[in-house]
Order: C-alpha cells, then structure tokens, then sequence
C-alpha cells in the first residue's frame, strides 16, 4: 500500500472523530452565530490534530501534477514556470523547475495551485494559517469553552470549526490521489492514443 493509500485509509478508519465538520457547510452565514454556541463534547484533539496536520503535509507533497500538468499545457514544458508567478512568492525563490518547486515552503506551494483555473478552491482547502495556528505547540482544546486556541491565538476557533478544517484536507487528500491515479493512468505504456 501506498503512503497516500495508507494516509487516505488512517483518516477513514477515524472519520466518526472528524466528520462532525460537516455541520458547517450545512449552516448559512446568517446563521453562523448559532454553530459558534454549539459545543461538542468529546475530545479527541490529539489524534484529528495529527490527522490533520499529516494530510496537509502529504497535500502539499501531492501538488505536482498540477503544476506539471499547467505548465505543459500552458508552455509546452513542465519544468518551466514562466513569467507569472504569485505575487507572495520571493523573486530569489521562484522555482525554475518542478525539484526546485518540490522544495518550495507549503505556502507558495499553494498559492501556485490557487493560480491554476478550477484550482482555486484547494487554498481554502489548504489554509496555511490555519495549519500554523492548529498545529502550534501550545494549539489545545479547551473543554470548559469548546474552542481550539493557542498562546498567539486565545479566541481560536470553535471545535467544530477545527474538525471542518480536518474535513477540507480530506477532501483535498482524496482529491489529489484521483489527480495522482488519474496521471499514471494516463502515462502508463498500456494508454496509448496514438493506436
């Protein structure tokens, strides 16, 4: 099995401590008041964190085939970026090939994907200042407020909002292993057009 195989199959063998991030999509935003007074009590924070933190990083390393696939399509070559490059993105780090893009900080590793059109969504998805705040080494669970805070952040954010930020980077993790099955589909000798 596969590392992102393996990933995939630990987030759903514990979907029930996460999937409970699905309520927020189900709220609407004049509503959002009434989701920020729910608590949930269980506590489970450790392993979602890990979860989470450990999707987003293999996200991050999945990201790629995007970019290969736009700048074949784009200059005719994978490796090559370009003039356009996200303004966030230091001038001395703009990757001049896919390694160099390997080694990119995760941040500007998205903000290259959010410039692919249909791709815009994964940057929420993948929210790097999210990721910072829930995966600060102060970042806890508070039982008493039903909030996930941390030293630099002591509103932080609702339990249920943390575990919807674990929902996104599922479905950016089960999205890209499509992207990553469908590439090698589609490279493997046995899918040839030209016959």
């Amino acid at each position: 099995m596969s590392f992102t195989e393996n990933s995939k199959t630990v987030f759903i063998e514990h979907h029930e401590s996460w999937e409970m991030g699905l309520l927020e999509r189900f709220f609407r935003p004049s509503d959002k008041s009434a989701f920020e007074e729910l608590v949930l009590y269980r506590d489970e924070f450790s392993l979602v964190r890990d979860l989470y933190q450990q999707g987003f990083e293999l996200a991050c390393k999945c990201l790629w085939p995007l970019i290969a696939a736009q700048n074949s399509v784009k200059r005719g070559n994978p490796d090559d970026f370009g003039e356009v490059h996200p303004d966030r993105v230091p001038e001395k780090q703009r990757p001049k090939n896919l390694d160099k893009f390997d080694k990119l900080p995760n941040a500007y590793k998205i903000a290259y994907v959010a410039q692919v059109p249909g791709w815009e969504p994964i940057e929420s998805l993948l929210n790097n200042r999210r990721r910072n705040t829930i995966g600060h080494a102060t970042a806890h669970h508070d039982l008493q407020t039903g909030r996930v805070v941390n030293d630099e952040n002591p509103s932080g954010m609702t339990y249920l909002e943390f575990l919807s930020e674990v929902l996104g980077v599922f479905e950016a993790l089960s999205t890209l292993a499509q992207v990553l099955r469908a590439s090698r589909v589609a490279s493997s000798p046995d899918f040839d057009s030209s016959e």
